[in-house]
């Protein structure tokens, strides 16, 4: 092998060189590596561009623990109408309709409408209504239920103040509103909430695994009441 430098050209074993290969191949799989480490998934990270989940996943058996916390933290929920906000498959939805009286599962993606209404189609799922969202969330305003709950949807809302506005509306004096949340600090949440006219009443964490092998991520549980006073723009 030629090397080049100062002195002119100089003819290297081939041993060396081969060696200096290894070494070099060895040296880009450490870095490979470190550089996967530092940008996959891992406690923190919230479905990665590579490990966005499919369709099929959002009934992965991964998520059970997640709904179950959710519905715990919910309490009693017998004799309640309560919303599901983006409710995806309904896979916490049709599960919660066992306890509650009556669910509302919204959503705005056509696959999931269709394939929630099959699910509604007989008697045990008759209590669920599907109900399309819109832009302007003016399907909130009419529920009138006695609380409402979304599970990693508010960090796409554009216009949170009115987003929960519109909430406040078709929530009953006392209602009830739970956010679940990995992206958004609950900071900033509780911040939107008391400028919508809702009081918060706690917040609450759980360590959710991801399906697909996308690690772990921390979520948060603010939880808001709107009070029995509360003025909200009719």
């Amino acid at each position: 092998m030629l090397y080049l430098h100062n002195d002119g050209i100089t003819f290297l074993p081939q041993q060396l060189t081969m060696k200096n290969i290894v070494i070099g191949i060895l040296s880009l799989a450490v870095i490979a590596l470190a550089i996967m480490y530092l940008t996959g998934n891992k406690t923190g990270t919230f479905y990665s561009q590579e490990c966005k989940s499919p369709i099929a996943q959002y009934e992965d058996p991964t998520r059970i623990p997640l709904r179950n916390f959710l519905l715990e933290e919910l309490g009693d929920i017998s004799g309640q109408t309560i919303v599901d906000i983006g409710a995806g498959p309904g896979f916490f939805a049709f599960e919660y309709a066992h306890y509650a009286e009556k669910v509302i599962a919204t959503e705005i993606d056509q696959t999931f409408l269709d394939y929630m209404r099959e699910k509604t189609h007989g008697e045990l799922f008759a209590n669920v209504e599907v109900v399309e969202a819109r832009d302007d969330h003016k399907e909130l305003s009419e529920m009138n239920a006695d609380l409402m709950y979304m599970v990693f949807v508010f960090h796409f809302i554009e216009n949170p103040r009115h987003f929960l506005q519109e909430i406040a509306k078709g929530l009953r004096p006392g209602g009830r509103l739970f956010i679940a949340n990995a992206q958004m600090s609950p900071v900033i949440i509780r911040d939107y909430l008391e400028q919508a006219g809702f009081e918060e009443i706690g917040t609450s964490h759980f360590t959710y695994t991801q399906p697909g092998g996308c690690g772990d991520i921390e979520v948060q549980l603010v939880k808001a009441m709107l009070p029995d006073d509360a003025q909200t723009m009719r």
